[in-house]
């Protein structure tokens, strides 16, 4: 049991750790990316299609 807890004490610190880094670190560079904003989403789709088709590739 107490592995469960330690194992599960490690996760949640490191998921909190991650995100709040992450959070640090775009309001270190928001003045940057501001301007691509608008962008951002569509960055975003074509990297996950290209993940995708290449999931999908691999797995046939």
């Amino acid at each position: 049991m107490g592995m469960m807890i330690g194992y599960g004490g490690a996760v949640t610190f490191s998921l909190v750790s991650v995100t709040l880094l992450s959070v640090y670190s775009y309001e270190k560079i928001k003045h940057r990316v501001h301007e691509h904003e608008q962008y951002l989403p569509k960055i975003s789709a074509v990297i996950l299609f290209a993940f995708a088709i290449l999931y999908l590739l691999k797995a046939l």
